[in-house]
């Protein structure tokens, strides 16, 4: 189980937000599962990726469309999560590295044609 390195939780109105810096933040609240029932689950009300580019840019690649796919795919996992929490870090601390990682390909890539790779090997 990875280490969750949410920055310390802000509750406020019935919400809570985590952070975690420069890859996310989350905010939730507990909802109830049925007017009878006493089981809470957690309610996503926000994802907001915090990645930047590797050149200090906006992000590419990653719109608005993409973060509110995320989300409601999110939500609906954590209703069957045992742990969603622990769930909710992983994934989302799973998805910043990889656009991160993108990221740096794509600065790479677009600055490759100003590479000048020299070799001193002897064949």
């Amino acid at each position: 189980m990875p280490v969750l390195r949410f920055s310390k939780p802000q509750i406020s109105d019935g919400t809570v937000t985590l952070l975690v810096e420069e890859e996310f933040s989350v905010v939730l609240r507990l909802a109830l599962l049925g007017e009878a029932s006493l089981t809470h689950q957690w309610q996503l009300l926000n994802v907001n990726i915090l990645v930047a580019s590797a050149d200090g840019q906006r992000l590419r690649g990653f719109t608005e469309r993409h973060q509110q796919k995320l989300m409601e795919e999110l939500q609906q996992r954590l209703l069957s999560e045992a742990q969603p929490i622990q769930f909710l870090y992983s994934v989302l601390h799973e998805t910043c590295v990889k656009l991160a990682f993108y990221s740096v390909l794509y600065v790479q890539a677009r600055y490759a044609h100003m590479l000048t790779l020299e070799c001193s090997c002897r064949f």
